[in-house]
């Protein structure tokens, strides 16, 4: 019903955003969560370059805050489809060629079935380095003492990594910054090339 042929090639896209908890327990305040989300704006430019290489692209998710902006009839908003459905999502996870995840827990469900696997993540500490499968990107650490991210080294020598709340973050003079659509887009197609 997607569209989609047995030889078809996929990629699974998970963007985490406020709404899903916002919706599933709205009587607990997330906002020290926040440094965790993502714009799933950020990640068009990934969509159109893994469809330009062959694949559909499914962008995954339940209560999303709002849709992937295309036109392209192989960047399929399943988290808005009536077709989805809770065996479907671990279908196409199970599935795909690979699976980007942007700090989302359904990471578990490709990591499970050893699927090739983005993570981009924040806070640091979330990396996952049990696999040669996965490729890790993390939001950038911006000092606003220094006028400038820190290094990896300056990030896990002052124990920043393990900074896990908005207020904590912003009491360091740290501001967690998103990546650049052109970032995501590179690791995406690393990881592809990589297959």
């Amino acid at each position: 019903k997607f569209g989609l042929s047995e030889k078809d090639k996929f990629v699974c896209l998970i963007v985490r955003d406020a709404t899903y908890l916002n919706t599933k327990f709205p009587y607990q305040d997330w906002s020290y969560w926040n440094y965790r989300d993502f714009d799933i704006d950020n990640f068009n430019l990934t969509a159109e370059e893994l469809v330009k290489r062959g694949y559909f692209v499914f962008r995954m998710g339940k209560h999303v805050s709002k849709p992937i902006k295309s036109k392209n009839p192989k960047i399929i908003d399943y988290a808005n489809s009536d077709l989805s459905s809770d065996f479907m999502d671990i279908y196409l996870a199970a599935k795909c060629t690979c699976f980007i995840c942007a700090s989302s827990g359904f990471y578990g469900v490709p990591y499970v079935f050893r699927k090739p696997l983005v993570s981009i993540v924040a806070p640091l500490m979330d990396i996952i380095t049990t696999s040669e499968n996965i490729l890790v990107l993390s939001k950038h650490y911006f000092s606003k003492k220094k006028k400038r991210n820190l290094t990896l080294s300056e990030i896990v020598t002052s124990r920043i990594a393990g900074c896990d709340r908005t207020k904590k973050i912003e009491a360091l003079g740290l501001e967690i910054v998103e990546n650049t659509p052109e970032e995501i887009k590179d690791i995406a197609v690393e990881a592809i090339e990589r297959l």
